[in-house]
């Protein structure tokens, strides 16, 4: 009666795991070491497009083939990586299957083996379709590229610095009317940057006239409010082909993200 009972209680608990499993929304697969398949949840059988029936023996490679989709090439099985490793192991960046269908699906995976009594019996395979996440890198990624388009080709200039008033991108419009090159602004603190007479003799921000440098204390309004301010007119000295050169700007000061820095966005015109 003893041996019914815990017979049972294994038989419960068993039922429940494949339950529990079969309602997991991500795929899981189970591969014996031989490489070949003994178990796929209902979520796996949706992002393969293969069903248990027809995946169950077949050797995992040929039903979840994983290729670098940047440059389409077929990479070292997860299952060998992790059998290799004896531990749980992850895919690269850009890592993606081919469904039945040959859709591309972009996946995230895990592999590990299954280890009992001290003896690998085999690997279980986790992973989740992250095409959405995907595509939103691309959308990212296409914004950037146009916002960099529309950076460089703009007439007016353009100063993108971070708060420790750091040049970090110039448009060729504003290196023009500097009469510099990209090498001797970009990267260099402000004053150095756009050859500030002060700043050869006291550095950026230590002489007295910074004190009322209205790009400096505009930057920092920015940095310390995060809001744009539109129309300021300043008043600035720059070297400028060797000469001292006095001129008045109408500048645009406005707050932006840049590779998750803040960073703050200068826009300039006579």
């Amino acid at each position: 009666m003893s041996d019914q009972i815990d017979s049972t209680k294994e038989n419960i608990t068993c039922e429940q795991m494949v339950a529990m499993l079969s309602c997991i929304g991500d795929g899981i697969i189970e591969v014996d070491i031989y490489g070949n398949i003994t178990n796929m949840n209902c979520a796996a059988e949706e992002l393969t497009g293969w069903t248990s029936y027809d995946a169950i023996g077949k050797v995992f490679d040929k039903i979840f083939c994983v290729f670098n989709a940047a440059t389409n090439e077929i990479l070292e099985s997860p299952v060998n990586l992790a059998l290799k490793a004896g531990k749980a192991i992850g895919l690269y960046k850009h890592s993606a299957i081919y469904t039945k269908d040959g859709e591309i699906e972009y996946v995230s995976t895990s592999c590990s083996p299954i280890i009992l009594n001290n003896v690998v019996t085999g690997v279980v395979v986790v992973f989740r379709d992250i095409m959405q996440f995907k595509l939103m890198e691309e959308t990212v990624r296409d914004e950037r590229n146009n916002l960099k388009t529309i950076f460089e080709a703009s007439p007016n200039g353009k100063m993108i610095m971070n708060k420790q008033y750091s040049i970090k991108q110039i448009n060729k419009a504003y290196l023009k009317e500097l009469n510099r090159e990209f090498n001797e602004v970009e990267g260099k603190v402000l004053g150095k940057g756009v050859d500030c007479p002060n700043f050869s003799e006291f550095g950026c921000g230590n002489g007295v006239k910074c004190k009322s440098c209205k790009v400096r204390t505009n930057v920092k309004r920015v940095f310390d409010t995060g809001t744009s301010y539109i129309g300021c007119i300043t008043h600035n000295t720059l070297n400028i082909n060797g000469s001292e050169v006095n001129e008045w700007r109408k500048m645009d000061f406005i707050p932006i993200n840049l590779e998750d820095r803040k960073s703050t966005r200068l826009n300039s015109s006579h």
